[in-house]
């Protein structure tokens, strides 16, 4: 499916297309006042948040 097959159909809500890269890992960060904490997230999945029991987590410096 690609841009050209996006239609009239999807008018009804709000929605986020992008493209699909092939990923090693995701990263999040929390931000408080001045200092981060960014961590990585390593699973086998498209989307970290579909399985949390499939993830593993590492601080990143």
């Amino acid at each position: 499916m690609g841009a050209v097959d996006i239609d009239e159909a999807v008018s009804g809500t709000a929605h986020l297309f992008q493209q699909r890269i092939e990923k090693t890992a995701d990263v999040r960060v929390t931000v408080i006042r001045d200092r981060v904490f960014p961590v990585r997230i390593d699973s086998d999945l498209l989307d970290c948040r579909a399985d949390y029991s499939r993830l593993s987590y590492s601080v990143v410096s």
